[in-house]
């Protein structure tokens, strides 16, 4: 029998609650009908009148759009304002429902008016300067278009303003809608094993009972565990419902009960795979709202026995690098080595320093490092320029390490940070921060900003591990029980003179000395550290959750005091145990770094290798390996949407511009962009309207907005990026739209 692990939380069934909306419209066309100029049209002018005067009489026309009134509104009202320029007690002026509505602002008449139907409202006292207000809810019924029309009892002149005016008139709409229920999974974490039978039952849970219908929940598919919807030719589990696609599906929840179950049966195999996971993320959808469940995990156990590894490698606390990727390094020794957020799949290094003219080494390099048969192949070459007051020879004095920003994905430090003395003699470093070049794109060169930094009490140092940390540079020396250092603020001194103090953090607790590679995962949950022949990772146990949580600068020196200052790590592998270095052909590991969605490590050697650490092995290793601490789970980051244009506060005129591009850049740090969609919003409305989906082009997303026949005002334009796990990230500014 398999045996399934499985937890159910308690769900209260509550009603939906209702909210209130209201939808303002100005009309798409108004205009007088007056008899005394029966084949004359008035469409431009800036009143409207109603007349009842023998052979004067007067008949204002007016039509509207409606829009955005979502399915299920009930107790839909809807009241014609128009801005009285008359004031009287007795002016009786009602309005009616006109059936026709293909007639022409600039072409209609007197002579051919269409007819009015049955008297909705009658008002009778007008203000000059407020509104007069007809409700017209019997006609105006939901979203489509309606025309009016108005005329009077009274003899004289009943006056208002038109859309031509400064006093638009409006059609308001006010609705109801039952706010839509909210879902999630009953549980985060559930168990099954290759080595039982029975199934691995999923819960969705709603916060109200399905409609007549149903109640369809979508979710996104992720994780190492591979489904049988796929071509994969080793399926790791069976789902019931089938998903629709390899990475995505859907649950039915039946109309009148508040869940469905999604039942996970692993499929027995022989295959050596490590333990696997299948993550499920409810995805949004306009029909539901998504709880703080929102992703569940289900870990796979695998029964089959570990290969035993190269004969080269030890166990237990010795093994290797293991899994060398394909192709080398055009220059010797990668010091420096980051995988790109932006540019998933690609991971930059830069070389160590003793530059000489025949050798430049002022350069990014970029490789692909996954994707199967591009593996370590150079893709660009990146000239880092002197920055900008530079003064001296520009070189690679000691670049010895590189990061990127986990807040802010573009965003790559070169740490000009080592010392070859014996003592070390430096005491200041320089930190080089620059905007990450496109891999794919045609630029060849980038200009770093150039910060300086001061060990405190004028320390001499030599060091050649750096990682960025909730904004702020940390610096790992390299000697026995490395000090690590951060700086006090995210904003370091530009000024070589005044260099920024930095500010001692802790003492590694254990793990040697000599270290080259220091680098945070991708969720920051981990970080690994490795030495010329080692490799530690340590895992956070400390409760602070920084891929979900902003932590205050105090919060983030604690974090890294219990990450790396007060626990052992949790995994370590020597080479060898001490004997001769089964990879001495590939150089000592200088540069390294984890890379894709989860805890793999890539690694950069002097000899030009490029080295790959899958995280299923070095988890699996035999005992004396420590366990993975509890709570250690998936995590999806959220992605990243900015909306670069047509420019925060830009005005347009409709009558140069009939329409507008929209451009974005979106990118996802642990997985992939599913999709990019742009809105707008008019100052009067409650909700967005969509534009369309974005079209990628050259590295950014765009979509063509047509405002010729939109209303004039401010807009709100926003853009939301949607990862392959659900997450959704939005930017947004206004713009103005002028006639």
């Amino acid at each position: 029998m398999r045996h399934v692990a499985f937890a159910f939380a308690a769900f209260v069934l509550t009603l939906s609650p209702v909210s209130a909306d209201t939808l303002t419209f100005a009309p798409t066309k108004d205009v007088i009908a007056k008899e005394k100029f029966p084949s004359t049209n008035f469409g431009t002018d800036p009143n409207l009148q109603t007349s009842n005067q023998t052979g004067y009489r007067k008949v204002t026309f007016l039509q509207f759009t409606v829009s955005g009134i979502p399915a299920g509104a009930t107790n839909l009202t809807a009241q014609l304002e128009l801005r009285s320029q008359t004031t009287g007690t007795s002016r009786s002026v009602a309005v009616h429902g006109v059936s026709a509505t293909g007639w022409s602002e600039t072409g209609l008449t007197w002579s051919n008016r269409p007819a009015l139907g049955s008297t909705l409202a009658t008002v009778s006292s007008h203000t000059s300067g407020q509104d007069s207000v007809w409700a017209v809810t019997a006609h105006v019924t939901g979203n489509g278009t309606f025309a009016l029309g108005l005329d009077s009892t009274f003899s004289g002149d009943t006056t208002f303003g038109s859309r031509e005016s400064s006093t638009v008139p409006s059609l308001v709409i006010n609705y109801t809608v039952a706010a839509p229920p909210t879902v999630s999974f009953s549980s985060a974490d559930w168990n099954a094993s290759e080595a039982s039978s029975g199934p691995a039952a999923l819960q969705v849970v709603s916060s109200a009972a399905a409609p007549a219908g149903g109640l369809v929940v979508h979710y996104a598919i992720s994780g190492t565990a591979e489904s049988n919807h796929n071509s994969h030719g080793a399926p790791d589990y069976i789902l019931s419902p089938a998903n629709a696609t390899a990475t995505t599906g859907s649950v039915t929840i039946l109309a009148g009960a508040t869940s469905a179950t999604l039942t996970l049966t692993p499929i027995q195999d022989t295959n050596f795979e490590g333990n696997e996971t299948a993550v499920f993320t409810i995805t949004s959808d306009a029909a539901y709202n998504v709880g703080s469940l929102r992703k569940t995990q289900i870990v796979i156990a695998d029964n089959e026995t570990a290969p035993v590894p190269n004969p080269d490698h030890a166990v237990g606390d010795a093994g290797g690098w293991i899994v060398p990727v394909s192709g080398v390094f055009p220059n010797s020794e990668c010091s420096g080595m980051a995988a790109s957020r932006n540019y998933p799949g690609v991971a930059w290094y830069h070389r160590d320093g003793t530059q000489n003219t025949a050798d430049p080494r002022e350069k990014l390099y970029a490789i692909e490092v996954s994707n199967g048969t591009d593996n370590g192949q150079v893709i660009k070459t990146i000239d880092v320029l002197a920055p900008a007051g530079w003064s001296g020879t520009w070189k690679n004095n000691q670049w010895e390490d590189m990061a990127i920003d986990p807040d802010v994905p573009g965003t790559i430090w070169i740490g000009d940070i080592g010392n070859n003395a014996n003592p070390p003699t430096r005491t200041d470093v320089a930190l080089f921060k620059l905007t990450e070049p496109n891999p794919y794109g045609s630029a060849t060169s980038v200009t770093p900003t150039a910060y300086y930094a001061r060990y405190p009490g004028g320390v001499a140092a030599n060091a050649e591990v750096l990682f960025i940390f909730e904004g702020l540079p940390h610096i790992m020396l390299k000697e026995s029980n490395p000090r690590i250092y951060r700086s006090p603020t995210a904003t370091l001194s530009t000024v070589k003179a005044s260099p920024t103090i930095l500010e001692y953090v802790g003492t590694l607790v254990n793990g040697g000395g000599n270290h080259s590679v220091g680098s945070l995962s991708f969720d920051r949950r981990r970080i690994v550290l490795a030495t010329h022949n080692g490799m530690w990772v340590y895992a956070s146990q400390s409760g602070l959750d920084p891929a979900t949580t902003t932590l205050t600068p105090a919060q983030a020196k604690t974090y890294i005091q219990d990450l790396l200052c007060t626990r052992d790590p949790v995994w370590a592998l020597k080479h060898n145990g001490g004997r001769p270095d089964p990879e001495a052909g590939n150089g000592s590991v200088e540069g390294g770094c984890f890379v894709g969605d989860g805890h793999d490590i890539l690694f950069g050697s002097e000899a030009r290798n490029v080295l790959y650490l899958p995280a299923w092995w070095y988890e699996t290793q035999p005992s004396p390996m420590p366990s993975v601490p509890t709570g250690e789970v998936a995590n999806n980051r959220l992605p990243l949407a900015t909306l670069v244009g047509p420019g925060s506060g830009t005005t347009f005129s409709k009558a140069v511009t009939s329409a507008i591009t929209l451009r974005a850049l979106a990118a996802d740090f642990d997985g992939t962009v599913a999709s990019v969609q742009f809105y707008r919003q008019h100052s009067s409305a409650s909700s967005r309207t969509s534009i369309g989906a974005g079209t990628l082009a050259s590295g950014q997303y765009s979509a063509t907005w047509n405002i010729s026949a939109v209303a004039t005002g401010v807009y709100t334009l926003s853009v939301d990026a949607t990862d392959n796990a659900g997450g959704v990230d939005s930017h947004a500014y206004t713009i103005t739209i002028n006639p």
